[in-house]
């Protein structure tokens, strides 16, 4: 069957056989480009029309646009060359100065070339703006599409301006824009004047690997990942031009980014690769890798390659907790991986509990309002240290069982119980252990381990609160204000005496009050001090309080109910 293909709307149609003498020529041309040693090559070939990223596509391009880049991007596929469809762009940001201030921090942008009748003073009306220092000037490739559509994720690759293929230079056609922002504090007025076109840009394939590293990292995400995405086994050459161009992408691109190439270096299958890789997200300050791709690495290569390291690294703020995430992830875990991991435990374990024990002090509410503010802070800042001292414990409970660490854990225990903290058996160690034993219970682990801390904590609580203070029996209070002012000696001799509940300062002034109550909360004495305005001057009551036998019935109270949740 043949057909007769015509264009719609045109008094002359096009005539393929016209055409075939310059298209055997281009494809003569780029195939003898492509052959040739160059020191950067790339070729740019500049097309005749201005686009935007979102509207960039084969079957966007305008007038002769379409069958100059249908040409060059099948005369590259027969060359054996990578082309896409892209922009070409030249931006210049320079300072100044904006004389129309009625117009700052306009915009005003020729984005694509649909108006190219419009007059250069069209431009020149709003162009106020003078120019004193030119702060970038480059010249780039973006918003790449290949030839069905597909958008490449990269984000620019810079090009030399001398070397672009255009019968009008870039900064000479259309795709002109340029926006103003106005001076703001200490920063002065800039202007982005900015051309950009649309192009097909190529390069030979077989240069491609040793081109990404003066392309957009992106770029070479998107090749790696094209390279190694069949799962076929690669040839040995190749391996190592992909294994160069990974050890580049590792070492340029930042530590969040490593999540994406993990697959395709595991497939690469270096491990001095891997090392670099999963290395790169620790340091002494903390430990970012992926406890579930590190075992996966670690299993299929060995251990061995990274024990050093991690060791070094362990003394991170959040190195235990590291360890413990292995663990928690339930994948199996080789005997090789479990030895490395009990030698990690054992040189970690001491600096971790040293943690734990330290003591925090719980912040006092104060009396003022303005003090108040702050105290909300400080208990914010006390209840996270102290959640953290829990957890600390928490992963020793968990590593030393489910590791099956019986000394290390004999010997934490014997640290935890000598603690000089009032308050840690039940407000750090006695949670922690709860936690961890519910956290033990659908996973693996020396059991016998496990109930040596349970048995601990009780003991250490039995004997700290055997049983329940008394009430006082009288109204006498221990301690004595450290102050020997008229009030403050008054205050004094009233503590001691066993049938007076309180007494009463009248018709004083209301800073006598006031040093009263502040010398009281310096010395935490068993009192309250009730100001009440009365005329022109104050009265004080002292009332004495059980607030030391309800402080020991709260902590014994707290001990009970730690001892009720642990198992038998």
């Amino acid at each position: 069957m043949v057909y007769n293909l015509a264009i719609t709307n045109r008094k002359k149609q096009p005539v393929l056989s016209q055409q075939m003498g310059p298209i055997e020529a281009i494809n003569h041309a780029i195939q003898q480009w492509s052959q040739e040693t160059h020191g950067n090559p790339i070729l740019t070939y500049l097309l005749d029309h201005s686009y935007s990223e979102q509207n960039l596509s084969m079957a966007n391009l305008k007038n002769g646009d379409f069958a100059k880049a249908s040409v060059l991007l099948n005369a590259a596929a027969n060359s054996g060359c990578q082309a896409y469809l892209c922009l070409a762009t030249y931006l210049r940001t320079s300072y100044g100065e904006v004389y129309s201030y009625g117009r700052r921090g306009r915009y005003y942008d020729y984005d694509e070339d649909s108006d190219e009748d419009s007059d250069e003073s069209d431009f020149e009306e709003y162009d106020d703006f003078e120019e004193y220092d030119v702060d970038e000037e480059r010249v780039y490739a973006h918003a790449f599409v290949t030839s069905d559509g597909t958008q490449i994720n990269v984000k620019r690759i810079d090009l030399d301006e001398e070397n672009l293929v255009a019968k009008i230079p870039l900064v000479d056609g259309p795709g002109r824009g340029y926006s103003i922002s106005e001076a703001t504090g200490n920063e002065g007025a800039s202007k982005d004047l900015w051309y950009h076109r649309g192009a097909v840009i190529m390069w030979p394939k077989d240069r491609e690997l040793d081109l990404i590293a003066k392309m957009d990292a992106d770029y070479g995400i998107h090749v790696l990942k094209s390279a190694t995405q069949d799962q076929s086994p690669l040839e040995d050459a190749h391996r190592q031009q992909l294994i160069r161009l990974a050890h580049h992408l590792v070492e340029t691109l930042p530590s969040y980014r490593h999540k994406d190439l993990s697959a395709e270096l595991t497939q690469l299958g270096d491990v001095e690769l891997l090392k670099t890789f999963l290395l790169k997200q620790a340091d002494s300050y903390a430990i970012e890798i992926d406890p579930h791709l590190f075992i996966q690495v670690a299993e299929q290569f060995g251990w061995k390659p990274f024990a050093q390291a991690i060791q070094s690294r362990l003394t991170a703020h959040n190195g235990f907790q590291w360890l413990d995430s292995l663990v928690q992830t339930g994948q199996s875990i080789s005997d090789e991986g479990q030895d490395f991991m009990r030698k990690w435990v054992a040189s970690r374990w001491q600096q971790s509990l040293t943690a734990a024990i330290q003591s925090v002090v719980e912040p006092e509410l104060p009396s003022n309002a303005r003090a108040r503010d702050r105290y909300h802070y400080q208990m914010t800042r006390f209840n996270t240290e102290k959640r953290a001292k829990q957890d600390e414990i928490l992963y020793l409970v968990r590593l030393t069982s489910c590791l099956n660490m019986e000394t290390v854990a004999s010997k934490a225990i014997d640290r935890l119980a000598d603690s000089p903290e009032e308050t840690f058996f039940t407000e750090t160690f006695g949670p922690a252990i709860i936690s961890a034993l519910d956290s033990l219970k659908q996973t693996t682990h020396n059991e016998t381990i496990a109930q040596q801390f349970v048995s601990a904590v009780r003991q250490c609580i039995q004997a700290q609160y055997p049983t329940p203070p008394e009430p006082p029996e009288d109204w006498s209070r221990e301690g004595q204000l450290d102050c020997d002012c008229e009030f403050c000696t008054e205050v004094n001799a009233f503590l001691p005496k066993q049938d007076i509940g309180s007494i009463r300062i009248d018709k004083t002034l209301k800073r006598n009050l006031l040093h009263i109550e502040s010398e009281v909360e310096k010395s935490q004495i068993e009192v309250d001090v009730d100001i009440k305005k009365v005329a022109s001057k104050f009265n004080g009551i002292i009332r004495k309080n059980q607030s030391q036998y309800e402080r020991k019935r709260q902590l014994y109270d707290a001990a009970q109910g730690i001892i009720a949740k642990l198992p038998s």
